[in-house]
């Protein structure tokens, strides 16, 4: 049942294609294609080409820094003191530290313990 497909021949299909019209194609296509240019000169690159990637670096390289700077800047754990200084701080209470204590229901003894487990 293979059989070579034809286009039925009737007022529906008013189209043909031509006798021998794929037989010669190829040539006829080729003759048409046009024939390379081969004394075509490179194009010399701009200035804004010359510079464009070493701009772009320069901006990478800049965001960098100031997202660095930036993050450091913000950084909320250089904001306290060593643990050296910590220990200098005076032992006697004010009132928010009182207020603290009692709100985290801490008395002398549990933060005498505290100190101690920190030496």
């Amino acid at each position: 049942m293979n059989t070579p497909f034809t286009l039925p021949s009737s007022p529906d299909t008013p189209f043909r294609v031509p006798e021998a019209y794929f037989s010669d194609f190829t040539s006829r296509m080729m003759a048409r294609i046009p024939e390379p240019v081969t004394n075509v000169k490179p194009l010399k690159p701009t200035i804004w080409q010359m510079v464009r990637p070493y701009l772009s670096a320069a901006a990478v390289i800049a965001v960098i820094a100031l997202g660095t700077k930036a993050m450091q800047h913000n950084n909320p754990a250089t904001d306290y003191p060593d643990e050296k200084q910590l220990s200098t701080v005076s032992t006697t209470p004010t009132d928010s530290q009182d207020e603290l204590y009692s709100y985290l229901m801490l008395d002398e003894q549990s933060l005498y313990n505290y100190q101690d487990e920190l030496q």
